[in-house]
């Protein structure tokens, strides 16, 4: 998910700035094949904490109901070595991600059937508590679509509402091309 906001700069949340074990265990798991977010977040509650979900033999992670290649993707390290690679690569591009957990993630996220357990974010994080419209639709526009997500998404900015997309090319790109609010 991309926000439309100020840099990253000046605008991630203080408890993104550091990585803990927690917040790299739930970055393994949302980045473990067969994980979807229902199951990820059941096994968050039931263990109570993502670090403690890497570490468990097979037989625990097979207890949680993950699949048998997850476990296995966990078991090998594999799930951890994906997340040090993705939080580098996060780093170096100047983003960062938001877990279910921490304060920052939108509360009207969480009450929605299958809650993202993770939000890549680039931008001010603050911003997702804010009103806000998704833009979304095809990769290959017309021009008179690109424009009408433009025009459509800058008026919507300027009348305070923040632009959320997914980032894909085509309409989502058009929506964030001629606006940026500080």
């Amino acid at each position: 998910m991309c926000v439309l906001g100020t840099t990253v700069d000046s605008a991630l949340p203080s408890n993104i700035e550091t990585i803990d074990q927690e917040r790299l265990a739930w970055l393994a798991l949302a980045l473990t094949p067969g994980l979807g977010p229902r199951r990820i977040l059941r096994a968050v509650r039931d263990v109570r904490s993502a670090e403690q979900i890497l570490p468990l033999p097979l037989t625990r992670l097979e207890a949680l109901q993950f699949p048998a290649e997850a476990v296995q993707f966990i078991a090998d390290g594999k799930a951890l070595e994906a997340a040090n690679k993705e939080l580098e690569a996060l780093q170096k591009s100047g983003a960062a991600f938001l877990t279910y957990s921490d304060p920052d993630y939108p509360e009207r996220l969480r009450e929605i059937f299958d809650a993202p357990p993770l939000l890549w974010i680039r931008g001010d994080a603050t911003l997702l508590a804010k009103s806000a419209i998704a833009v979304v639709g095809t990769r290959y526009p017309t021009p008179y679509g690109s424009s009408m997500a433009e025009m459509l998404s800058r008026d919507l900015a300027a009348r305070g509402l923040v632009i959320l997309s997914g980032m894909a090319r085509g309409v989502d790109t058009s929506s964030h091309s001629r606006h940026i609010l500080t």
